[in-house]
């Protein structure tokens, strides 16, 4: 008997404006003052050191990519990056439409819901 499920949140559940995000990530390299695609690359290149939480905080990722760098960012500006970060994902997901009818059916149901995601 199933009595739960489980969702994947990117490409399943909501949306990710690509350009929305590259746009915000240059807003980043722009306000530390370092190259916007460099600073991509390095980004790429740490994707699974920080989905799987190794390089520490959100706070901590961008400190660390901006040192590789060779920026000496002060904690306000990495917290100010920080927030554009956060900002920018907020701003570029987005629920598909039947997400939410979806969810308010199976829980209506009686199942058990879930979002397992990196």
């Amino acid at each position: 008997m199933i009595r739960a499920v489980l969702f994947d949140w990117y490409d399943t559940l909501a949306r990710v404006d690509g350009d929305r995000i590259v746009a915000g990530r240059r807003q980043l390299a722009a306000r530390a003052g370092v190259d916007a695609e460099t600073m991509a690359a390095l980004w790429r290149e740490t994707a699974e050191q920080r989905m799987l939480g190794r390089l520490g905080s959100l706070e901590q990722e961008i400190a660390y990519i901006l040192q590789r760098l060779g920026a000496t960012p002060s904690p306000a500006l990495v917290t100010e990056l920080a927030r554009i970060e956060l900002d920018t994902w907020h701003a570029a997901v987005s629920l598909y439409p039947a997400a939410r009818p979806t969810l308010a059916t199976l829980k209506a149901r009686g199942y058990r819901l879930g979002v397992v995601s990196n």
